[in-house]
Formats: structure tokens, sequence, C-alpha cells
């Protein structure tokens, strides 16, 4: 069989009618690349710092101080008690029960880690009646900066170690 014969059924092809392939391997790293980005950028955007962090309290004194500060009290908490939710509140007055109000807001306070020492994650949702529900309006930056001030503060002021038992570790 002549070399023009296999051309015309498509069993080889001519030097000059080859795919190459360069453009497309330049095409596929370049969407690699453009794919590892946005995924670093997604999962950078994803986490938040704690508000506070290296709290060398015991878990119940940092708990009990938390539950004195927080903005009408402990409203709720979570299954493993680490997930504190305050009552709710007016947004222009910490101390003030907003618990039917218009607008109200709560904050949810959740303790991280499993020993000593402990990070705080801190957040202000804000809520607003409509018809007979509430409907959330988001987190509030602005407030949850309030909160994590006056919490801060609560945790300058407290005793220095009352129970000095508490260090100790006999391992």
């Amino acid at each position: 069989m002549s070399a023009s014969r296999l051309l015309d059924f498509g069993l080889i092809t001519h030097p000059s009618r080859r795919r190459h392939s360069a453009p497309s391997a330049l095409k596929a790293i370049t969407l690699f690349l453009l794919f590892l980005l946005v995924s670093a950028f997604l999962s950078g955007c994803q986490t938040a710092k704690p508000a506070m962090s290296n709290l060398m309290l015991s878990y119940n004194s940092l708990k009990t101080i938390l539950g004195n500060h927080m903005p009408q009290g402990i409203r709720e908490q979570s299954s493993n008690g680490r997930k504190l939710y305050s009552g709710y509140f007016n947004p222009k007055n910490f101390d003030e029960d907003a618990a039917e109000a218009q607008e109200r807001a709560y904050g949810v306070v959740t303790i991280l880690g499993t020993s000593r020492p402990y990070n705080l994650d801190v957040d202000v949702i804000r809520e607003r009646k409509s018809g007979g529900d509430y409907r959330s309006e988001g987190h509030d930056k602005a407030l949850t900066q309030k909160l994590v001030q006056r919490l801060r503060a609560a945790l300058a002021d407290r005793h220095e170690d009352r129970n000095v038992i508490d260090d100790f570790r006999a391992f």
C-alpha cells in the first residue's frame, strides 16, 4: 500500500497536519495553576483568627467569667458546653433586655482547645422582627468588637489563680 493511500484512509498523518499538544498542555497547566490560586484564596478566607487566644485559665473559671459578663447572661449552651449563647440584648445597649424587641442581638462565644491555653471565638448576630418571627440580619462586626473588649476587660480583672491546686500537674 502506498503512502498516499494510507493518508487517504487516515491511518497516518502528514507532518504538516499533526496537532500540536503544546497549546493544550499550556492551557491545562494554566487552568491547574488558576485552580490552585482560587482554592488557596478560598481556604485562606475560610477560617478567622480567634478573638482571644492563649487564655491560661481553667475551663470552669473561664466559663464562670464568661457567664457573668455576657450580655443578659447565658441563654443556652451547646451539648458539650463549649458554645455559649448570650441572652437577647438591645444592639445599642448590652445591658438592656430585648427578648421581645423589634430589633435585637445575641452573642455567641466558642471556647476552642481541649486543654490550656484556650482560645475564644466571639460573634454577635443581629435579628429583626418580621411579622411574628425573627429573621437574622447577619453578623455585626462593630458589636462583636465591643463584646470582645468587654470580655477582655473581665478576663483582665479576674483574681489571679484562686485555686493553686488546679495548676498542679502530677505527671
